[in-house]
């Protein structure tokens, strides 16, 4: 079923152009936040500032001690019961503390206030910009990727780090400053937070290189890092145009999908297009998911990839034409892999089953 979600207070006040990027899910609760330029959703908003909203019933998640945010909000994300909700902004009101024009991290409850999650042990702001966070399912961790040095002490300087925060259930009066970090981008958490997935161009394992990002996959508990971006035999692929990023976990943090422009897998023709991998970590596999009818990999550019919790699905977008049979497009669609029955579909079609006829973005599923 499709159905529209960015609905508006008074369905008079919709507005056409109104554009929703960043699209999560609570898999429990079908809670849904998405960033909005709409000034639909509220009488107050003002024009052209990204909000954070967050529905069935739209409420302005984006808001500090001095109400509506002064600067653009996004990339959100929601705990799995709909607790807490996770996002960046470059907003200076949230606080009255903020002396700096960055871009921080921030969580808010639904009952409670919003908190900055980028700042020191001693409670002092980042002294750089932070983005992307994400939380785990439980709400238990966020993790988020930052320029600051001053979040932990005797952290590397140069470049942009991963911080893994614990929450006190998803406790945000009592949270704890970042607990974790280590080089790389793109964090994603496993569902209680004790997995994350990040890409990397800094060489972890022995077997890496550095002439691009790799996907690596810590274990906070056994406090382990692990090269995940290998090929179906286990070794790492070294080439010059080596560049593996946008990594997915499922939920137990067996499964990490992730975009490759190198091959890891048979079939070993690889056409040259970036393409979607899963690894599995306890059998140490490594599946072509952007496989199309003919047995050959997708024959366009794959990218925007998600996975199921139980690791048996992956969603991601392309414009290949092999993946399913009759389909002659130009956009870019939303394909869905069954990894357990061998099959692929393609997601955004009509009621009519008829193909969309625009541009397909983002992919997100439970």
């Amino acid at each position: 079923m499709v159905a529209i979600l960015s609905l508006a207070w008074s369905p008079a006040k919709v507005r056409a152009q109104v554009a929703c990027p960043g699209v999560t899910i609570g898999t429990a609760t079908a809670e849904l936040v998405r960033a909005s330029q709409g000034t639909g959703f509220f009488l107050t908003a003002m024009e052209r500032l990204h909000e954070v909203m967050a529905f069935a019933l739209t409420r302005r998640v984006s808001i500090g001690v001095n109400g509506q945010a002064n600067q653009a909000s996004s990339s959100p994300r929601v705990a799995t019961d709909g607790s807490v909700v996770v996002f960046d902004s470059s907003a200076r009101n949230f606080l009255s503390t903020i002396t700096a024009a960055r871009n921080h991290v921030w969580a808010r409850g639904f009952c409670g206030p919003t908190r900055m999650l980028d700042q020191s042990p001693g409670g002092v702001e980042g002294d750089g910009s932070s983005f992307d966070p994400t939380v785990s399912a439980d709400g238990t961790a966020i993790a988020f990727r930052s320029f600051s040095n001053n979040l932990l002490e005797g952290i590397d300087p140069s470049g942009t780090r991963v911080f893994v925060e614990d929450m006190d259930g998803i406790g945000l009066p009592g949270f704890t400053p970042p607990a974790t970090s280590f080089s790389g981008s793109e964090p994603v958490l496993s569902a209680d937070g004790r997995f994350v997935a990040v890409s990397s161009s800094t060489k972890v394992d022995a077997d890496d290189d550095t002439n691009g990002p790799d996907i690596y996959l810590r274990d906070r508990t056994m406090g382990t890092t692990t090269l995940v971006s290998r090929d179906s035999d286990g070794n790492h692929v070294s080439t010059s145009a080596d560049n593996i990023f946008d990594p997915a976990i499922s939920a137990d943090g067996r499964h990490v999908a992730f975009v490759s422009d190198v091959s890891l897998a048979d079939p070993v023709d690889f056409n040259g297009n970036r393409q979607i991998y899963l690894r599995d970590t306890l059998l140490n596999t490594t599946t072509l998911v952007s496989i199309g009818i003919d047995g050959q990999p997708a024959n366009k550019e794959c990218r925007a990839v998600e996975i199921a919790g139980n690791g048996c699905c992956v969603a991601f977008r392309s414009a290949a034409t092999n993946l399913v049979a009759g389909v002659d497009q130009t956009l870019p669609s939303i394909f869905l892999r069954d990894l357990d029955a061998g099959t692929t579909e393609r997601v955004n079609v009509g009621f009519s089953s008829s193909p969309s006829l625009w541009f397909a973005r983002l992919p997100a599923i439970s």
